[in-house]
């Protein structure tokens, strides 16, 4: 959560596609708290956005986690830049392979149907699992 949309918003107005790795069940999972607060306005930087503390609470209700309200706003916060809503639908999370516990979500973003093509070839031929040394 450490990249402001303002820079992924300025990037956009050339044509690029992003793949973003959304480290979300570490960073956001162990600073909830902190990040909710008032006070905090990394939240603030990473959605592009300070209306959604109001979102945030209606979700919270429904019982929606904190990481997963994270993930899908800042998919709509890219449909926002005209990406398409397919980011949401082919987002992958990564786990670890030996307790099989989530590490982050890998996002990919564009704005034509040929890179989800790209996309889904990547992940037909490659393993998402990590292969960490510990």
């Amino acid at each position: 959560m450490s990249i402001d949309f303002a820079t992924i918003e300025a990037l956009s107005k050339y044509y690029v596609d992003f793949m973003i790795l959304l480290a979300l069940h570490m960073d956001a999972g162990r600073n909830e708290a902190l990040y909710a607060s008032e006070e905090s306005t990394r939240v603030d930087s990473f959605l592009g956005s300070q209306n959604w503390r109001e979102s945030w609470a209606a979700a919270k209700r429904k019982g929606y986690g904190f990481r997963r309200f994270l993930a899908d706003m800042f998919v709509e916060r890219m449909i926002s830049l005209h990406y398409l809503p397919e980011s949401g639908k082919t987002m992958v999370q990564v786990k670890t392979t030996d307790k099989n516990l989530p590490l982050y979500h890998l996002g990919f973003f564009s704005r034509n149907h040929l890179g989800y093509k790209f996309w889904k070839d990547v992940q037909r031929y490659a393993s998402m699992e990590p292969e960490l040394p510990f």
